[in-house]
């Protein structure tokens, strides 16, 4: 079975309405591009999954309008906590 690099923004809110308050976890997934198992475990192992992510990219020629949209979800989501995972 495959494992795929994910990657997604994570921000817990705090909420209030007429007669309580709670937090609720508020999450924006990135549409990655399938990796191979081997792949994805080297980039959760790397110090920067950013570059390690990238670098894959560029060695499969994936067009740049996804490293656009990429750099401008990690600019969009900056405050936010992000995760990479695999599933």
């Amino acid at each position: 079975m495959s494992m795929n690099i994910h990657l997604k923004a994570e921000l817990v809110g705090e909420f209030k309405t007429k007669n309580k308050s709670f937090s609720k976890k508020i999450q924006e997934n990135f549409d990655c591009i399938q990796t191979p198992t081997e792949v994805t475990k080297r980039i959760l192992q790397s110090e920067n999954k950013y570059e390690e992510y990238k670098k894959f990219l560029t060695e499969r020629g994936v067009q740049k309008h996804h490293l656009k949209e990429l750099d401008k979800f990690l600019s969009d989501y900056s405050d936010w906590d992000l995760v990479w995972y695999e599933l």
